[in-house]
């Protein structure tokens, strides 16, 4: 017979805590758990683990269905965002090329004009940065509009933003190329003569000249 000693410090059986187990509690055991046959037992009948067994195969199935539902979620809210882009395409009748204007504030058809004709009109600034910023803000588009993060609109040859209009269109959207153009001159000369006003200044190397 084993010594006490030894028995007493024998590994826990895998199955020792199981009353359905098929086998005596002698032969229990004396069963190595890695070898024993319950383990068989419960590689066929999941419902011979202990529930402490049971809880954490069922935490992780359910990480598993969160996994699965994350990323069914992403797949539909890109086919959601794509249909949006399809839906606002072409917004304005193509004023509006970012596609994420709320409103049309220079209707629905473009008005391509001359950009030398109306710059030479005003002899106190540079002809070469005028073309420059209005063909960089709205490609000689009279009508173009585009809306701004904060809420404001830039819209016409120039881009006049709709903080300015107050000042320099009697508060209407300056549509009109020639009532743009003032705008424009209006906010050069606020800009102590620059075009720093300009969020294309920069590319156009205007900013601190006429």
């Amino acid at each position: 017979p084993q010594p006490a000693a030894l028995v007493s410090t024998f590994p826990p059986p895998a199955c020792s805590r199981l009353h359905d187990c098929g086998l005596p509690q002698k032969q229990r055991r004396s069963f190595h758990p890695l070898r024993s046959s319950c383990g068989a037992l419960l590689a066929l009948n999941p419902t011979l683990l202990p529930p402490s067994h049971l809880l954490t195969m069922a935490r992780i199935l359910f990480v598993l269905v969160l996994a699965l539902a994350a990323v069914a979620s992403a797949d539909v809210l890109d086919f959601l965002q794509v249909g949006e882009v399809e839906e606002v395409e072409n917004t304005c009748g193509g004023n509006c090329p970012s596609n994420k204007c709320s409103s049309c504030p220079c209707g629905t058809s473009k008005n391509m004009v001359n950009i030398g004709s109306y710059c030479s009109q005003y002899s106190d600034w540079s002809q070469a940065c005028c073309n420059c910023i209005a063909n960089a803000e709205s490609g000689g588009n009279a009508n173009a509009v585009y809306h701004n993060t904060d809420g404001s609109d830039d819209v016409g040859l120039f881009q006049v933003n709709s903080f300015n209009w107050a000042s320099c269109s009697g508060g209407k959207a300056p549509c009109s190329p020639q009532t743009n153009l003032q705008c424009a001159h209006m906010v050069w000369g606020w800009g102590s003569k620059t075009w720093k006003y300009w969020a294309t200044c920069g590319q156009c190397g205007c900013c601190n000249k006429a």
